[in-house]
């Protein structure tokens, strides 16, 4: 993967890009994109991310992001940051900036871009199965769905988060 990802970079490309919260990105550990990453680090180069999860667990997903920009030395970009959710999310986005304005203090160049509206579009995955099931291929989790006993669980992690009212899904 990191000579593929130099070869792009000799050919032009202007650093790499993960879709963290969205398969196959979701299945990388954090050493392997660090590893990735330290290749656009060489090269001056960008590391774009959509965070692993920008609610529940979005604080510990930004600082997976600045661990990667950090020990890779590439430049980062934290993709259309928001806190995404309910309630219980809201207000993280305040500690997140905090967080990437002490990175850069410390030297790691990370920025982020945010969208000025308040909808999102993404698959249904990624909103309505819990990081364990998303992190199985989908082959995986139609067996999963399978199991009542699964599907149980899903339903019971999802009325806890989302409640009953889903007038908010378009």
């Amino acid at each position: 993967m990191k000579a593929l990802m130099r070869d792009a970079m000799e050919h032009g490309a202007l650093g790499v890009s993960f879709g963290l919260i969205y398969p196959p990105s979701c299945y990388a550990k954090t050493d392997e994109l660090i590893e990735i990453a330290k290749v656009a680090g060489e090269m001056n180069a960008l590391v774009v991310a959509h965070i692993r999860d920008e609610d529940n667990a979005m604080i510990e997903a930004v600082k997976e992001f600045i661990t990667i920009i950090r020990e890779s030395g590439a430049r980062g970009v934290l993709s259309h940051h928001k806190a995404a959710g309910l309630e219980e999310s809201w207000g993280k986005v305040s500690h997140t900036i905090r967080m990437l304005k002490e990175a850069n203090e410390q030297g790691v160049e990370i920025y982020c871009d945010v969208y000025p509206y308040h909808a999102s579009h993404t698959g249904l995955a990624s909103t309505f199965l819990p990081a364990a099931f998303r992190a199985q291929s989908a082959s995986a989790q139609v067996e999963q769905l399978k199991d009542p006993a699964k599907r149980a669980e899903i339903l019971e992690w999802n009325l806890k988060k989302w409640g009953r009212d889903l007038s908010w899904v378009q």
